[in-house]
Parts: structure tokens; sequence; C-alpha cells
């Protein structure tokens, strides 16, 4: 038994554009056997290089369908990179105290992360 090692091998994104690139609606079962279980995450990184994919209920009532419906890549804007640092809340109570000059959304989220750990710390 031959084994075509250039197909086996294949990024699976490029496995589940392949199977979009038609224009139908796929159901997620088909792309789950090209993509494998994260087809999802295969979705979303062929949105993130532009590519526009439409989502429906599927017919079935089981699941989602999907279609890609453009081959041509649109240039995608750039999505801002997060970044996730651990504060001890004094810290954080000192930062708002005498902010440093931050925008307004990083003070926004610092309050909204104390708001919300003040609120849970009593489950942790």
């Amino acid at each position: 038994m031959d084994i075509d090692f250039a197909q086996a091998k294949r990024p699976l994104r490029e496995r589940v554009f392949d199977l979009l690139r038609d224009g139908q609606w796929h159901t997620w079962r088909e792309l789950h056997a090209v993509g494998g279980v994260r087809y999802s995450a295969r979705l979303l990184e062929l949105r993130r290089q532009g590519y526009a994919i439409e989502t429906r209920e599927s017919q079935t009532k089981e699941g989602q369908d999907y279609r890609l419906t453009s081959i041509q890549a649109a240039p995608a804007a750039a999505a801002p990179k997060r970044v996730r640092v651990f504060l001890e809340e004094v810290d954080v109570e000192a930062i708002l105290k005498n902010p440093p000059q931050m925008t307004g959304r990083a003070e926004a989220a610092l309050r909204q992360a104390l708001r919300s750990f003040r609120l849970n710390k009593h489950k942790l």
C-alpha cells in the first residue's frame, strides 16, 4: 500500500480550504473529516487570512453548515495582540491610584479585572 506523504502531511488548514473552495455548503461532519477535531480553529485561521466564510444552521438541525463565499482573500485587518499579565491585587490598586500614561482601554481593562477579581475571589 503506497502512501502519498505529501498529501497526508498537508496542513489541515489547506485541506479545509480545498473542501470549501467549491463554494457549496458543507456540514461540520465533512469539515471534521478533513480538518480534524479542531476544524473550527482552521476556519478561524482562514478567516484571519481574509477569507469570507458563511455559517448557517444545518438543514438537519444538527450543528452548522459552512461555505466559502470568495476564493480571493481580502486583506485582513491586523487584530491587536493581547498580553496576559498576572498582578497582585495591591499592585493593580497602586496602578489605578497613580496611573502611568496608559490608554483609556487599558485602564478600563484593569478596573474590570479588579472588579471581577473582587467579586470572585471568595471562590478561589
